[in-house]
């Protein structure tokens, strides 16, 4: 092969590169929907201790 020429095989990334770019992807989706569901719990919470508060139990 000549000096300055790259084969084929350096130029396409490798099967396991690609396994590796799915499992960081899946992650990241996980991680996203963790934190929806969080924020969705949070706001859940304070929506509730708000309404305790203002309807509050006179005892």
């Amino acid at each position: 092969m000549e000096p300055g020429v790259v084969s084929p095989r350096q130029v396409r990334p490798s099967k396991k590169w690609g396994h590796t770019v799915k499992k960081l992807l899946v992650l990241a989706l996980v991680a996203l929907g963790g934190l929806l569901v969080w924020r969705k719990v949070q706001a859940d919470r304070a929506e509730l201790d708000l309404w305790t508060e203002a309807t509050g139990s006179e005892n």
